[in-house]
């Protein structure tokens, strides 16, 4: 195939995508082990990425292996490697073991998988901005000569043109997790919120948190996803503050009613018809609790920590074991 002819020169330029913002000296080393076409070089460097249990490397040893380059060619080697790294999070190898289910190399032949799994792989591949010319470059190797392709050509300009905004991609986040045909994908939906938190969306922050809480189609993370919705709250999203109070009288984090108390008058101040949820909120507590409530807020509410470095794998299902999350 054409798009796998040119998989070595691939390999480098993928690399040198992936490092981008992060420390990884396996790639350092097969970048350079490249540079001289030093094939043991890149072999060890490939291996000691693999060892690492980094689904790059992985995506990387399935384009070297399907070239035949620095060792016989291994079609079924190279597949397993493409799912094994797709299994983990890596959209790349997602995207290229469709291609191979497509044409049946190294594997049985299912075009049907293949649309699903060549749908999942551009959702988070394109979701991530940069993934966005990457994906562009992918697709454009592949040749046309059936549906299964044409699908993920069609489905990349879908997708491009659908999320060229913000509220573009919360509209693909809500469609991917409430369609019905296809499956839902709660996973895709998610990383739609994760890019539109990036770019300063507070629906998207308070929409992912929440996600991440309740753990809808990904790993359940309360930490990040009470960060997430926090950002929101401070950020005056009446909604966050809504469901942030009500998360806080849960026990679940280290806030009081009273700070709950004073959220849901924050989500009243901006209109927000909360009068039900205060007056229960109110049969908990004693009148001095009340009192400390809305004295507090004349001084200015009270936020814990927003978020730390968001990280779009607190989306996905597999991890890294040598990356933290």
């Amino acid at each position: 195939m054409r798009m796998f002819a040119a998989a070595v020169a691939m390999m480098v330029w993928l690399t040198a995508a992936a490092a981008a913002g992060a420390a990884m000296p396996w790639l350092d080393a097969f970048n350079e082990a490249a540079g001289r076409d030093d094939c043991s070089g890149m072999l060890a460097a490939l291996a000691r990425g693999e060892r690492g249990h980094d689904p790059v490397a992985a995506t990387m040893q399935g384009l070297r292996l399907i070239s035949g380059r620095c060792g016989k060619a291994n079609p079924g080697a190279a597949s397993a490697k493409f799912k094994s790294a797709g299994e983990r999070g890596d959209w790349r190898g997602m995207f290229y073991y469709a291609v191979t289910l497509n044409h049946g190399m190294g594997t049985d032949r299912n075009p049907a998988a293949a649309q699903a799994l060549g749908r999942q792989a551009l959702c988070r591949g394109m979701s991530e901005h940069r993934g966005r010319w990457d994906a562009a470059e992918e697709v454009a190797g592949l040749e046309e000569d059936n549906d299964t392709v044409a699908f993920l050509q069609d489905e990349y300009r879908r997708l491009r043109d659908a999320t060229r905004t913000r509220d573009g991609e919360l509209k693909e986040a809500a469609d991917a997790e409430g369609r019905t045909s296809p499956p839902p994908d709660p996973q895709c939906a998610c990383h739609w919120r994760w890019a539109a938190a990036r770019q300063g969306s507070v629906a998207g922050m308070r929409d992912l948190g929440l996600q991440l809480i309740e753990g809808r189609g990904v790993v359940q993370n309360t930490e990040r996803g009470w960060s997430w919705l926090v950002q929101a709250a401070r950020l005056g999203d009446t909604p966050a503050l809504i469901a942030g109070a009500q998360l806080i009288q849960t026990g679940r984090y280290s806030l009081t009613l009273q700070d709950a108390y004073m959220w849901l008058l924050l989500a009243e101040r901006q209109g927000a018809d909360v009068t039900e949820r205060l007056t229960r909120l109110r049969s908990t507590m004693l009148p001095i609790q009340v009192r400390q409530a809305v004295d507090r807020l004349k001084d200015g509410p009270f936020y814990p920590p927003g978020h730390s470095d968001p990280d779009q794998r607190e989306c996905t299902l597999y991890s890294n074991p040598n990356r933290p999350h």
